[in-house]
């Protein structure tokens, strides 16, 4: 579980950075998403999809890359099918959750 991801996260009412979500969990798999529109992956939780093109994404979910062409690790779209391909939680890491909940 993680708290809600808003564009009042940070003072500056903006979404995290690939390279900020990196620095806080460099060695994770990392998603983000806010509503149902947008999301940030890093590039470990890119990898561990199997994302490298718009081809790798359900219908109607896009990457965005930067001005080069490389992804940024935004993906933009109806994120409800793409939400389906993340890892559920395990037993082994479910009391894990529960007990930062409590």
């Amino acid at each position: 579980m993680t708290p809600p991801a808003t564009l009042d996260t940070f003072k500056e009412r903006r979404r995290p950075t690939q390279a900020e979500l990196v620095a806080a969990a460099p060695n994770n798999p990392v998603y983000v998403q806010l509503a149902y529109g947008w999301a940030m992956l890093t590039p470990l939780a890119l990898k561990a999809l199997n994302i490298d093109s718009d081809a790798d994404l359900p219908k109607g979910n896009k990457p965005r890359p930067d001005a080069t062409g490389k992804l940024t690790g935004a993906i933009t779209g109806n994120l409800v099918e793409f939400f389906e391909r993340l890892p559920k939680p395990t037993s082994r890491n479910s009391g894990r959750h529960e007990a930062l909940l409590s």
